[in-house]
């Protein structure tokens, strides 16, 4: 078990102390060097020096005595030290600002929200402090596949608070710039997550055991696709129940092809970014001696053995099935995984699924 394992499992057992940390391995101080913009999605770091504490009064004396806890506002988590770095200018997407609302399937479409200092304005200055959520230089969503996907950002703004702008918020150059560096620091993640002493075994949705099917694409039947944390069961052929897919496309089979690929590579970014925020990983509190298998992903919107799998969503503890392996909908059936008390309290288990919805998709 690494210390990444340790602090996580400590925590969700409630062994650990509010902001107390089992030191940070070699690993730890690589991924805060190289990748920095997402130090701060971590559930809980080491105590640091520009993050005040909070204050507690109470008056001594017998019996019940008030006590005042002083925790806001909090200097290094709502209002943030200037960097020493310049700020970069950000340039506003007129449309985010005078968009009507047409509803929520076109994110496009709806206007954002805006902090008061910035309504009216077209630019500001601020400091990128992170990422929020995932991103791609190469959006397989579209219709145009070298658009890039930019995830949120967490910007400092001139009077130190800090404010999450999702997609669609900044300028094509602005967000082509935001996703560069995404993918820079992404990868970093994507290359050191724990693989100490697993040997991650591909199996189907239906069944972890057996032989997985290899079918041709684009001909009847089945077939999977793997890649280092997931295994797709993918119908080798093309729906014909009226809808897209984005995985079989008997007119554009290249670009097709790029898109189960981006997609994929979506979904390794999603475990990349939930160990390093601090998840247990499945299967990790498994023993040595027993098998770790992939994370199973059913893709709904193809033919499978000549039957349409139609477009529905089902999650659960290490596997799920959703309409073209969609990232949204992965980010909620994820959660109906996550072991966790909650799953049947706080809300029930949509409550904990739909946050980690907003954890992959913010606004």
């Amino acid at each position: 078990m690494n210390t990444r394992q340790l602090i996580v499992m400590m925590t969700l057992l409630g062994l650990v102390a509010q902001g107390a940390i089992a030191g940070e391995s070699k690993t730890d101080k690589i991924l805060a060097k190289k990748a920095p913009l997402f130090e701060r999605i971590k559930l809980r770091g080491a105590l640091r020096d520009d993050v005040s504490r909070d204050v507690i009064e109470q008056k001594p004396g017998e019996g019940y005595q008030s006590r005042v806890v002083k925790w806001w506002p909090k200097q290094g988590v709502d209002f943030i030290e200037e960097p020493k770095e310049e700020p970069r200018t950000w340039t506003i997407r007129p449309e985010s600002m005078t968009a009507k609302d047409r509803g929520p399937s076109d994110s496009e479409s709806v206007a954002k929200w805006w902090p008061l200092s910035l309504r009216g304005k077209t630019q500001f200055k601020a400091h990128l402090l992170g990422f929020r959520g995932l991103g791609a230089m190469n959006d397989p969503w579209g219709d145009d596949l070298e658009k890039p996907f930019a995830p949120a950002v967490v910007l400092r703004l001139p009077d130190g608070r800090k404010r999450c702008f999702t997609r669609g918020s900044f300028s094509d150059a602005d967000e082509l710039y935001v996703t560069k560096l995404y993918e820079e620091q992404m990868k970093v993640l994507r290359d050191n997550t724990f693989e100490e002493g697993i040997d991650w075994i591909a199996s189907s949705h239906t069944s972890v055991k057996g032989p997985l099917s290899d079918n041709p694409l684009y001909t009847p039947g089945t077939t999977h696709i793997s890649s280092k944390h997931f295994t797709a069961t993918v119908g080798s052929e093309p729906p014909d129940d009226g809808g897209r897919s984005l995985w079989l496309d008997w007119h554009d089979k290249e670009g097709a092809a790029r898109r189960r690929k981006l997609i994929m590579r979506g979904w390794e970014d999603w475990w990349a970014y939930m160990e390093h925020g601090g998840q247990a990983m499945n299967y990790w509190d498994h023993s040595p001696e027993k098998p770790k298998y992939k994370y199973r992903i059913k893709v709904k919107g193809t033919k499978m053995d000549g039957v349409n799998q139609g477009r529905g969503s089902l999650g659960g503890f290490g596997g799920s099935s959703f309409n073209n392996g969609n990232w949204l909908a992965l980010y909620h059936e994820w959660g109906h995984g996550i072991p966790s008390g909650a799953t049947r309290k706080l809300g029930g288990s949509e409550t904990l699924s739909d946050a980690g919805q907003l954890i992959g998709e913010p606004g």
